[in-house]
């Protein structure tokens, strides 16, 4: 039982980590779209905005299993950061992708 909980919690800070990293990109590829938008470069507005919303499948994937893993750590103590962590990042990724499909996409007369 200690080897499947140490594995356990091993799979939860790996899971959390990939969960960082990929959002991370997710959010500099919006970054990105937005830069694009206000600096006029259309193809790479183009480029960084369908690429931001394609990746949103794999931010999402790894969303899941970051806040899935993190309810099979052996002890509620070991939880609770790994959870607030992933849900900080679902909520920080909702709040960049309302503003990446309201703000950012649009279409800026420069």
């Amino acid at each position: 039982m200690k080897v499947l909980n140490k594995i356990l919690r091993i799979t939860t800070r790996i899971t959390t980590g990939i969960n960082l990293f990929t959002n991370l990109i997710g959010w500099l590829l919006a970054f990105l779209t937005l830069l694009f938008n206000i600096l006029g470069f259309w193809k790479l507005w183009h480029l960084a905005g369908f690429t931001w919303l394609f990746y949103q499948a794999i931010t999402l994937f790894t969303l899941f299993f970051g806040i899935m893993f993190s309810f099979f750590t052996d002890t509620w103590k070991r939880r609770i950061p790994h959870l607030i962590l992933n849900i900080i990042f679902l909520i920080i990724s909702i709040i960049v992708a309302i503003f990446t499909v309201f703000v950012s996409s649009k279409w800026f007369i420069t």
